[in-house]
């Protein structure tokens, strides 16, 4: 793994390399450019290679309901309080595991 900071070289021997998220300082949100410059055995660098690569803020899930409630009794659980990422909510998937 390589921690990357920009503007600043990581240089490897292989043709892959994985990025190195510190929880403390994440990529944020928003678009990241990453050039990759190969060098061959006499020392004749390539043209660079740009990629970019797009970090989406995922939605957070928020339910809510009665912690008890009589046995036949309907009861309605809410979503309020769930927050978009970076793009609109458009499904709300709701589940009984137990």
């Amino acid at each position: 793994m390589a921690k990357f900071q920009i503007g600043r070289d990581v240089k490897t021997d292989a043709p892959k390399v994985s990025v190195e998220i510190d929880a403390q300082t994440p990529l944020a949100a928003g678009k990241h450019r990453f050039r990759l410059v190969v060098v061959d055995e006499l020392g004749i660098q390539s043209d660079p290679a740009i990629l970019e690569v797009t970090v989406v803020k995922a939605p957070t899930a928020v339910i809510r309901g009665p912690s008890q409630v009589r046995l036949g009794a309907p009861f309605d659980l809410t979503a309020d309080g769930t927050q978009p990422g970076d793009g609109r909510i458009t499904t709300y998937l709701w589940t009984l595991e137990s």
